[in-house]
């Protein structure tokens, strides 16, 4: 995986707890075009911190152009904000 660390807009479900879960999300490529993925699997969450931020780190997977990907997205806790991290 390589690291992207881009913004992304995300549709996400919070439990009752208030824990977020990825549902599906949208980004601009390289290229400039939007590619739409759905959160397939989620295999594993991870509280953490990156630059001293608190934040929660999903590894996920999709099939992606007929090919299933493994993937990272970071959810800012302070920011409420979604980034896909790695792809």
């Amino acid at each position: 995986m390589r690291v992207i660390n881009k913004e992304i807009d995300m549709i996400s479900i919070f439990d009752k707890e208030g824990n977020p879960k990825p549902f599906k999300f949208k980004y601009i490529n390289v290229d400039g075009e939007e590619i739409k993925i759905k959160v397939d699997h989620m295999i594993a969450s991870e509280k953490g911190k990156l630059l001293g931020q608190p934040v929660i780190i999903f590894q996920c997977q999709s099939v992606i152009n007929n090919l299933l990907k493994r993937y990272e997205l970071l959810f800012d806790i302070n920011k409420a904000q979604w980034r896909l991290f790695k792809i």
